[in-house]
């Protein structure tokens, strides 16, 4: 885009790459912070072998590689988390030679090329962990081997300049109104509620995580009076993420 000219275009790929190292940053060092407050659904104590694969789980036994196809993203990772990244693909390596032997010969490589994309090993390291007849016809595999055992040296392609416009960002993937951002409101009344068909006061849900009841999980409704429910409810929207919704005093 940028060769092109497009600057429009590079300035929503440099969002687009930035919002994914947001994610990826938040994945990697929410883990001891769910582990120190506890899981919402449990009060037992995460497993050290724990590491969130997405933005909205904490899965134990289910580790990703990262970003081992991408060697931006390997160089973010690398710069950002090399003890974290050390210790998970250490337990992944440990977990294959103990539960699936027969198994783990297809898998070295991966890890091998990981390790090399992400924790900068020489070729004698990871030849301890994947002799290179294990390895398979995938070129990444040698493409890390070959970055291993090559000098690294960094060139700006593109050269610095001033701030871009101020323009809709990710905003502009969405297809139709929304107003959902990090959590649901309901509003009162739709079929999903807890009392559909029934004005109620509003209340902020999530609706993937239930309650001990079943119900969404909500910290409970705004009632801006002592008793009573609305006697009528407005919605009027404003813009694709924006609505103002009215309630009628009882």
């Amino acid at each position: 885009a940028y060769r092109l000219d497009n600057m429009d275009g590079y300035h929503y790929g440099c969002l687009q790459f930035v919002h994914q190292l947001v994610q990826c940053w938040g994945a990697r060092r929410s883990t001891e912070y769910f582990r120190k407050n506890q899981p919402w659904n449990s009060m037992e104590r995460l497993l050290d072998e724990t590491a969130i694969t997405n933005a909205t789980a904490v899965t134990a036994w289910t580790w990703r590689l990262p970003g081992v196809r991408d060697v931006d993203v390997a160089r973010f990772y690398r710069d950002s988390f090399p003890e974290e990244l050390r210790r998970e693909l250490d337990w992944l390596q440990a977990r294959w030679e103990k539960e699936d032997p027969s198994n783990a010969p297809v898998m070295t490589p991966y890890l091998a090329a990981a390790r090399a994309l992400l924790l900068n090993e020489t070729p004698q390291e990871l030849a301890k962990v994947a002799p290179l007849d294990q390895f398979h016809d995938v070129p990444y595999h040698y493409l890390a081997l070959l970055r291993a055992g090559t000098p690294h040296r960094f060139e700006r392609l593109i050269p610095a300049g001033g701030p871009s416009p101020f323009v809709a960002g990710l905003e502009r993937e969405v297809r139709a109104t929304t107003a959902t951002l990090v959590t649901a409101v309901e509003v009162g009344g739709e079929g999903w509620s807890s009392s559909p068909g029934t004005n109620s006061w509003p209340r902020l849900v999530w609706l993937p995580w239930t309650s001990p009841d079943g119900t969404p999980l909500s910290f409970g409704r705004i009632e801006p009076v002592r008793a009573g429910l609305p006697r009528s409810i407005k919605r009027n929207t404003l813009n694709w993420n924006t609505e103002v919704v009215t309630y009628g005093l009882p």
